[in-house]
């Protein structure tokens, strides 16, 4: 991980090796989770989605299990279509395990529309090709946070589900590497100052709305 003279972006690179003489599956990703005091109910995320998945997680979730054209999620509460990119408040009292699939560009940006500043990542959508989002909007109630947070964690992914990556075997999207296959890869995280963007490159600058 690098960062450069008067420029607000963490470098990442990366290299996944493979040293076994068999072929390995693997769920590679990355979870960076943000809470207070940047988090609160003027957050969006904006990415270039078309589809988002909905995992059944816990019995404080918020959204119906299934698949749904990006961005609307029937709400188990209320039955309504809402976006699920808006982030709710800490008494919403939810927790959810959610996906963004059919990516037409690997991005994302969290604004604080109040504050005006926010957070994004960029990486090659070839290799992480869907985008996870765990929301905990002060619902997980159980072991081990008892109610204690709200947060939200952005993270670009090779394969889904978060439940193991037998299931992703099973699914397809499991990373294979073949005997002594190498991988390696790029991504940045920056920060902006915006009330939304239109897009982040993968040399870290900001494509502002």
């Amino acid at each position: 991980m690098g960062l450069r003279k008067e420029r607000a972006i963490l470098h990442i690179k990366e290299r996944l090796i493979n040293e076994a003489p068999r072929e390995f599956a693997v769920m590679w990703g990355h979870h960076p989770a943000i809470g207070e005091p940047f988090l609160d109910d003027s957050c969006i995320v904006q990415t270039t989605a078309g589809r988002v998945k909905v995992m059944e997680f816990h019995r404080n979730g918020l959204w119906e299990r299934g698949e749904f054209e990006f961005p609307l999620v029937p709400n188990r509460r209320t039955g309504q279509l809402e976006d699920i990119t808006r982030i709710r408040p800490r008494e919403t009292g939810s927790v959810d395990v959610v996906s963004f699939w059919d990516l037409k560009e690997g991005w994302y940006g969290l604004t604080n529309q109040r504050r005006r500043v926010g957070f994004g990542m960029a990486w090659d959508k070839r290799l992480f090709q869907c985008l996870w989002m765990w929301q905990v909007y002060g619902g997980h109630d159980d072991y081990p946070w008892y109610g204690r947070t709200y947060n939200v964690a952005l993270e670009p992914f090779t394969s889904w589900p978060p439940a193991g990556v037998a299931n992703a075997v099973n699914n397809g999207t499991a990373l294979v590497l073949k005997p002594n296959e190498v991988v390696e890869t790029d991504l940045v995280a920056v920060a902006y100052e915006a009330e939304g963007i239109q897009g982040i490159e993968r040399d870290g600058t900001v494509r502002l709305a």
